[in-house]
């Protein structure tokens, strides 16, 4: 702004900004006054009154309401869970587009498809001339809303709601084909024609389809052997400890999913020191408590299909083996975290967690995962997600 004038410095806003945040600051119109004044920024008069104060409340729970919404369709539907993420990123903005990368001051954030834009996240999935081509390609541009759109939350909410539940499947499919077109134009200067991108992604969706329907007429859901969903505002964390008494190798999983039955963290790692078969189930419990602390998570249940484990961690009676000196810390955390609770399950249902332990015994290295299941696991996953709900499923 320039002193004493109600005019932007264009020069030091541009130098500053990036193009599409300058832009913005520049349309903004600047009061007419000498003197700050601190307003309500949620109303238009600038006041605040309880009246205001309770429209914007209620304006934030319905904003709430329809997030929760978009991201309950998202997590449900028949696709791979790569792509059910990929769906999740999108809605929030959380893709490293041109103008994210140009405000850490490492490129210009022009479109590298088009060269005319700034590349925000709206612009790579769906303004972009490149990709509107595959979108006529694929049928879906003249079955889209049609903005304008804030951002893409407000455009996939707007599309869930329009499409049928197939057309909104395949079009999220689409926009990760999309995506990764992108990618690999930018990474390998390998541009991928728009009518490859529509088929491809066709194939995907349809393989995925027939996989689900087979899978389907081929389970039977038995309860108490299968994996549970939590409650929504939970999360729940499965772990699993694997003992080699021939050489005395031990390992750990652990895996964490939220109430959609989508994973959310885990890792897997080998356990150094002599072990037994139970106090490697308690490294395992241990490692399950510190995931959900490090990620400041208040409402967690922890399930171990260990009985014996689990029974010392439910009571508090005097306990002198040797598992129950490996069991303090744990024991500690539980004490001061309420919100955490502690579960027995079948093995059936904590396979996802015994086979992260398995698949570091085969690869003798430790690792770790946020919201990209490794490919050991990721048809467990989908099984749990999928039959979590179901009661009793007959040939």
């Amino acid at each position: 702004m320039i002193p004493g004038s109600n005019m932007w410095d264009e020069r030091k806003v541009t130098q500053v900004f990036t193009l599409e945040v300058g832009r913005r600051i520049l349309d903004c119109p600047i009061a007419r006054t000498n003197e700050d004044k601190i307003i309500w920024g949620h109303h238009s008069t600038g006041t605040y009154t309880t009246r205001t104060g309770q429209h914007w409340l209620l304006e934030k729970e319905n904003l709430r309401s329809r997030e929760s919404s978009l991201w309950k369709v998202i997590a449900k539907l028949p696709v791979l869970p790569k792509i059910r993420i990929f769906g999740w990123r999108l809605g929030r903005g959380a893709l490293p587009v041109g103008h994210k990368i140009r405000a850490t001051g490492m490129g210009e954030g022009i479109c590298r498809l088009c060269g005319n834009y700034v590349e925000t996240v709206l612009h790579a999935v769906r303004e972009c001339t490149s990709v509107q081509e595959i979108l006529s390609e694929s049928g879906m541009v003249n079955l889209l809303p049609q903005g304008p759109f804030r951002d893409c939350m407000e455009r996939l909410d707007a599309s869930q709601t329009l499409l049928a539940s197939e057309q909104f499947s395949f079009l999220i499919v689409l926009l990760w084909n999309i995506w990764n077109r992108r990618n690999r134009w930018i990474h390998t200067n390998q541009l991928i024609p728009a009518r490859l991108v529509s088929e491809y992604a066709q194939l995907v969706h349809g393989d995925f389809q027939k996989s689900n329907e087979n899978v389907v007429n081929r389970v039977t859901c038995a309860r108490g052997k299968k994996w549970m969903k939590p409650e929504q505002g939970q999360v729940k964390i499965n772990v699993d400890g694997a003992w080699l008494a021939a050489n005395r190798t031990v390992a750990i999983g652990v895996i964490a999913r939220d109430h959609h039955g989508l994973m959310i963290d885990g890792c897997a790692k080998m356990v150094e020191g002599a072990h037994t078969a139970e106090t490697v189930e308690v490294c395992a419990f241990e490692a399950g408590v510190r995931m959900a602390m490090d990620n400041g998570w208040d409402r967690v249940i922890l399930e171990g299909d260990a009985l014996s484990i689990v029974n010392r961690l439910r009571n508090g009676d005097q306990d002198c083996s040797v598992a129950a000196t490996f069991l303090e810390e744990t024991r500690e955390a539980l004490r001061t975290h309420t919100g955490f609770t502690v579960q027995h399950v079948a093995r059936d249902a904590n396979r996802a967690a015994h086979e992260l332990a398995q698949t570091c015994f085969r690869t003798l290295a430790d690792f770790s995962f946020i919201f990209d299941v490794p490919d050991s696991i990721s048809s467990i996953v989908i099984h749990d997600a999928i039959f979590s709900d179901c009661m009793h499923l007959s040939i």
